[in-house]
């Protein structure tokens, strides 16, 4: 039978937010007919997620545009993904455990011709209203209402709620009420007077061509909201949405802690036992050796290394890798012996200096694969880029020096070549938005279209040979935590189907890049909480 209606909207602030039940799944029925490409579907947001990011030179970063990063689909009970259509979405919206509200709602009349997917010249009226997490604008009930009742696959309300972290917003741009361009080619003429003064606020993204939010609002108002939002920047540790979260979920028993890097119901312990590795005549075994992050400060606390290595080798091995990343593993076949290990640059030098127990560890990874004989390292970096970092001291394994291996080249630029392509893609993106037509010319001279490749190569290459060579392979770049998780990652993605379900692809993400160490604060451009007096550097950050 069809799952029961959505309950009716309202226009209560402090009803509407508040705490969905964890199991809260509130799907509408099912729409006939596919929606239109133009408006991407929308659903309610999970705990987990959110759905746009955005940006007064507030000097606070940005995540995304809802087309960049649509929000995930629920997964109803019996396990299958379900989009709901926008119409169907809810309008009132509930806080996350953890989450709190930082000021008191503002009445803002959402503009359309935003990248948020609404059509140029409408206009709805809303709230707007900032919690310790994210900045929301909500449909009014009117509003949502007209919009599930409207007409056609073109409703005048796309989004009938855009949730943006405080830490994704970047910049304001206000306008004053006079007629102006609405990005689309075309002018808007000004809004009706006010008693009220008014100004018009665009929202824009980080990387974002097109802002992710235009509102109209009073402009005493919005001056007392968005300081609520600069303060929010720097809440201190203990009143971090991070930190409440997770301590609100370790008090519902959601967690086993209030800081764990796994989601809910996994732990390293049960993936390594996933990957077989459990089994008494498995050619690996699980250290303690970094319980106290002293081995290395940036890996995981439980390795998985060859049974044949003793941790003193390791030690000694891992004081010939970049920032002691050393060689572990990362994925294994549950049903073979193809692996995936991960590490950082050798310090090899000009000197061509060599490390006995670093060329022992790299042996034995090999010989943990008794159907094949060439251990493949994927070096994800160009050759070039390699070469200069062996004058640095640093560098890449010779194949004199490491027996039975192969060495490959990935070609994959930098975090700072991949930043500035974005940059030129965006800037093409606008541009073409303005003029209504589409260059492909163009958006590939950017070079990010050619970036993407290069990674999608990458990984699909280390999948193809355990796949169908069952060979083992090592993945490294220059630090191993930013081009080696994109590719160890990617791969399991392609050769696990365990992590193309939603708590599999959790559990990807916090093995793969928050246990091996890759710098969110950094490469978001957010600024870290526990750095005092930190700031977000622009050459740091990157859209890995």
């Amino acid at each position: 039978p069809p799952p029961p209606p959505p309950p009716p909207p309202h226009d209560d602030a402090a009803k509407s937010l508040q705490a969905l039940p964890p199991d809260a799944t509130p799907l509408g029925p099912p729409r006939t007919g596919a929606p239109t490409p133009s408006r991407a579907p929308s659903v309610v947001v999970p705990a987990a997620a959110t759905v746009v990011g955005v940006t007064d030179p507030l000097s606070l970063p940005a995540a995304s545009s809802p087309a960049a990063h649509p929000p995930p689909p629920l997964t109803p009970p019996n396990g299958g993904l379900r989009m709901v259509p926008p119409r169907e979405h809810p309008a009132p919206t509930g806080l996350l455990p953890g989450e709190r509200m930082a000021a008191a709602p503002i009445s803002a009349l959402q503009l359309g011709g935003a990248g948020d997917g609404t059509a140029a010249g409408t206009r709805c009226a809303g709230r707007l209203f900032v919690t310790s997490f994210r900045m929301v604008w909500e449909a009014s009930s009117t509003a949502a209402a007209a919009a599930a009742a409207s007409p056609g696959d073109d409703p005048p309300l796309s989004w009938p709620l855009v949730s943006l972290p405080l830490y994704s917003i970047d910049r304001f741009t206000k306008y004053h009420q006079t007629a102006r361009s609405n990005g689309r080619g075309g002018s808007e003429p000004p809004p009706p007077p006010a008693a009220d003064p008014e100004i018009e606020v665009e929202v824009y993204p980080k990387y974002g061509a097109l802002p992710a939010l235009r509102v109209l609002v009073a402009a005493a108002a919005f001056g007392r909201f968005s300081a609520v939002v600069r303060e929010s920047r720097a809440p201190g540790f203990d009143r971090l949405f991070a930190a409440t979260h997770a301590a609100a979920q370790a008090r519902a028993g959601e967690r086993g802690g209030a800081f764990c890097d796994y989601p809910p119901g996994t732990s390293p312990e049960a993936e390594f036992h996933r990957q077989g590795l459990n089994n008494p005549f498995s050619n690996w075994r699980v250290t303690a050796l970094n319980r106290e992050y002293g081995l290395c400060a940036t890996y995981p606390r439980l390795l998985a290394v060859p049974r044949a290595v003793t941790d003193e080798a390791l030690s000694r091995a891992a004081a010939f890798r970049s920032g002691r990343r050393l060689p572990v593993l990362c994925w294994k076949d549950a049903f073979g012996v193809a692996s995936i290990c991960r590490c950082s640059q050798p310090l090899v030098g000009v000197a061509n200096k060599r490390s006995a127990d670093d060329e022992a560890l790299l042996r034995a990874i090999g010989e943990t694969n008794p159907i094949g004989d060439t251990l493949h390292i994927l070096d994800c970096r160009p050759k070039l880029n390699a070469e200069v970092n062996q004058v640095k001291g640093k560098g890449y394994e010779h194949a004199s020096n490491y027996a039975a291996t192969r060495l490959t080249f990935m070609n994959i630029e930098n975090i700072h070549a991949m930043r500035s392509s974005l940059k030129a893609f965006l800037a093409v993106l606008k541009k073409q938005a303005a003029a209504g037509e589409t260059s492909m010319p163009e958006l590939e001279k950017s070079g990010w279209l050619e970036h993407l490749r290069m990674v999608l190569r990458a990984a699909l290459h280390a999948a193809r040979l355990l796949e169908h060579d069952r060979a083992s392979v090592v993945v490294h770049c220059s630090d191993g935590w930013d081009r080696t998780s994109q590719v160890t990652a990617l791969a399991q993605l392609a050769l696990d189907p365990t992590f193309r379900t939603r708590r599999g692809f959790e559990t990807l993400v916090a093995k793969e890049w928050l246990s091996f160490g890759h710098q969110f604060a950094k490469r978001c451009g957010t600024i870290a909480p526990l750095e005092r007096g930190a700031q977000s550097s622009e050459e740091q950050s990157s859209p890995v």
